[in-house]
C-alpha cells in the first residue's frame, strides 16, 4: 500500500475508526485519497466528523437526489410514518432500551401492525430492518414467507436468503445491521419497513437508501413509527420526520382516525390534530 498512488474509500464516514486511523497515519503515503458517501457527516457525531475531515479535507462534490434519479440511479419513494401508542404518554420517561424492550421488541401489538403492512402487498418484496435479535426473530415466526438474517447467520445461509428474496422466491426479507448499511440487492425492494428506534440522520438515511435501489415498479414505499407511548421514542420518532423533511420527500403520518402531512405536523410542533 505504500506505493499506492490513489486510495478511494467508499462509506467514508465511517473511516474515523482505529483502523482507518492507521491506514492513513502507517500504511498509505500516496498524495490522493478520495471518500464517497451519502452521508459523509453527521452533526450529532462531531469527534467523528474531525477523523473524516483530517483524512479526506472538504467536500469537493456533491449532487442533489433529483439529479441521481433523473440519471436512472436510484427511485422515488413514498414515507409514511404509522403512530403508535396513541393511548399512551409521548413524557413517559421510562429508561430508552427498557422503552425498546417492552414498546417494540416484545410489543405483540407492534409485531402485529408491522405483520399488517407485509400482508397489505402480498405481491410485493418486502425488507424490514430490525435492530434486535429479539425483534427479527418474533418476526420471522409471525410474517409468513419471511427469513431472519443478521452477523450470526451463517455466509451460505445468508447468501441462499438474498438470493431467494432477489428472486422473489420469499417475498419478505428481515435484516439486523449487516443490511441496514451499504447493502444492494439486485432488483431492490418494493416496501421497507424501518423497526429502528434511532436517532442519528446518518444511519437513518442509510437505512432509506435500501429502499432507493431500481425496481420493477420504479418507486419504492417506506413504513416507519411516529411512537407516542415514550419520552425517547417519541424524540426519535420527531428528528426522523425532519430528517426525510430536509430531503425533500412527501410524507404522510397515519393515525388510527386520520392522517396528515408530515410538514403540517411540524408545523403544528407535533401536537396531534382532530379528526
Amino acid at each position: 500500500m505504500k506505493r499506492c498512488q490513489l486510495l478511494i474509500v467508499d462509506e467514508c464516514d465511517k473511516a474515523s475508526n482505529k483502523i482507518y486511523r492507521k491506514v492513513f497515519r502507517f500504511w498509505f503515503k500516496g498524495p490522493r485519497r478520495f471518500g464517497c458517501s451519502a452521508t459523509p457527516f453527521d452533526k450529532a457525531k462531531p469527534i467523528e466528523n474531525l477523523y473524516v475531515r483530517e483524512h479526506f479535507g472538504s467536500l469537493i462534490y456533491q449532487i442533489k437526489r433529483h439529479d441521481v434519479e433523473k440519471c436512472g440511479r436510484i427511485i422515488p419513494i413514498k414515507y409514511v410514518m404509522m403512530a403508535m401508542g396513541e393511548d399512551g404518554n409521548r413524557h413517559d420517561d421510562t429508561t430508552f432500551d427498557i422503552a425498546v424492550k417492552e414498546l417494540i421488541i416484545e410489543n405483540s401489538d407492534f409485531h402485529q401492525l408491522v405483520a399488517k403492512i407485509v400482508k397489505a402487498f402480498p405481491e410485493d418484496g418486502t425488507l424490514i430492518l430490525v435492530g434486535r435479535t429479539g425483534l427479527g426473530m418474533a418476526l420471522e415466526r409471525l410474517v409468513p414467507d419471511s427469513i431472519f438474517v443478521c452477523g450470526k447467520t451463517s455466509r451460505k445461509r445468508r447468501r441462499q436468503a438474498f438470493h431467494n428474496f432477489e428472486a422473489r422466491k420469499i417475498t419478505c426479507l428481515i435484516g439486523g445491521k449487516i443490511v441496514k448499511r451499504g447493502f444492494d440487492l439486485k432488483g431492490g425492494c418494493e416496501n421497507l419497513i424501518i423497526c429502528n428506534s434511532g436517532k442519528l440522520r446518518s444511519d437513518f438515511l442509510q437505512q432509506v437508501g435500501r429502499a432507493l435501489r431500481i425496481n420493477k415498479k420504479g418507486f419504492a414505499r417506506i413504513f416507519d413509527f411516529y411512537h407516542l407511548n415514550n419520552k425517547y421514542l417519541y424524540a426519535h420518532s420527531r428528528k426522523r420526520l425532519k430528517f426525510i423533511l430536509t430531503e425533500g420527500y412527501d410524507t404522510v403520518v397515519q393515525f388510527r382516525l386520520g392522517k396528515i402531512s408530515g410538514q403540517d405536523l411540524v408545523k403544528r410542533r407535533f401536537r396531534t390534530p382532530k379528526f
